[in-house]
């Protein structure tokens, strides 16, 4: 299990503008300011797995994960 800095750092080398973060059950999603909405491109969030620190889309949570129960906004 990783942590949610350790997910931030994950996530910053695919998403350079980091403004937030939806906490999931099993999983953090990152996004930018204004982005949470992008399906694909360079702003399109990135998720990051608790348990593994791997990397995936929204799309391929949802879909290949099983996506989660939305936990908590976190504003960074």
């Amino acid at each position: 299990m990783i942590t949610l800095d350790e997910a931030r750092e994950i996530a910053a080398k695919r998403l350079k503008n980091i403004g937030g973060c939806t906490e999931y059950t099993t999983a953090w999603c990152f996004c930018s300011p204004g982005s949470a909405d992008c399906d694909g491109g360079p702003d399109a969030p990135v998720v990051v797995m608790k348990e593994t620190g791997e990397c995936c889309g929204m799309p391929e949570f949802i879909l290949q994960h099983g996506g989660g129960e939305r936990l908590r906004e976190i504003r960074l």
